[in-house]
Parts: structure tokens; sequence; C-alpha cells
């Protein structure tokens, strides 16, 4: 008898995660989205717009733009903490912002050159927004990134 019980209990617990939503695990993809001269962005189509925090701290009011000496898109880094999920920190006594996600550490200083072509980070004087360049952090990250000309827009593909 205790087999049937095992059996039935095996048949309910399948039954219920057939029907059960699926949650979001690491292996979905998802498309971001960076277009030039907004101070937006979206993921998988839905506009992520800035909190207080990231208003007063991280120059959310600020546009992404194309550095012209590199020809890199710049962005602020409340977009990169959003868009990638990553763990930002600012060492105050050398001036460098740390960028951290999934044992991928960066360090950035104000106008250092990236390698490869990669532009610079800057900081905006008037507001201390920090912008980085895309490219470079997705790429560190291990994310894909199309560059639509027509649409001036930077898509990231995260899987």
């Amino acid at each position: 008898m205790s087999k049937r019980l095992i059996t039935a209990f095996i048949a309910a617990i399948a039954i219920l995660t057939a029907f059960t939503p699926t949650t979001l695990n690491s292996t979905e993809i998802r498309l971001l989205r960076f277009q030039i001269s907004n101070n937006t962005f979206t993921i998988d189509g839905v506009v992520q717009e800035h909190n207080d925090y990231e208003w007063s701290v991280l120059g959310a009011n600020s546009t992404i733009f194309i550095d012209p000496y590199h020809n890199r898109s710049m962005v602020p880094t409340w977009m990169i903490w959003r868009a990638f999920n990553a763990f930002f920190d600012f060492c105050h006594t050398n001036q460098h912002l740390l960028i951290m996600r999934d044992g991928i550490l960066m360090r950035f200083s104000q106008d250092e050159y990236k390698p490869y072509g990669m532009g610079v980070t800057r900081i905006h004087q008037d507001i201390g927004a920090w912008f980085i360049p895309l490219r470079y952090v997705a790429e560190a990250f291990g994310e894909e990134v199309i560059w639509d000309a027509a649409a001036q827009a930077v898509y990231v593909i995260i899987d």
C-alpha cells in the first residue's frame, strides 16, 4: 500500500509542477536596448526609469551619448547597475569606481582609457555622474552587443 501512496504522491507533484508558471532563472534570455539621447533604457521592451536614489547619486537624468573622440556609447552608471544587476562601490581614497558581477571585477578612474579602443570613463563635472562605455562592460560580462546605426541604439543580449 505504501507503494501506491508514493506513486500517487509523485503523480500529484508532476501534475502540480506541470501547471505552475515557470520562474525567471539565469538561463533566460533578456534583450536590453539603449537609445542614444535617452535617459532611460528598456529590458525586454519595458522602460526602466530611475528612482530617487539613482537620481541623486548616479546622475539618472543624464542621457546616453556617443563619445565623439572614441565613437563609443557612454551610459550613466545607474543604467549599468540596473541592466546587469551589478554591484557598485566607490573608493573615495583613490577616486575609483568598482563594478562587480559574477566574480568579474572592473575598476574605473576618471578619463581612464580602456583597452582595445573601448573608450574612456568620464565624469560629468556639472552633476558628478559617471559615464561608462557600454560595450566594454557588456563584453566584459560575456554578453553580446549589437549596434543599430539606423536607430542609433545599442542592443545587449543577456543569456
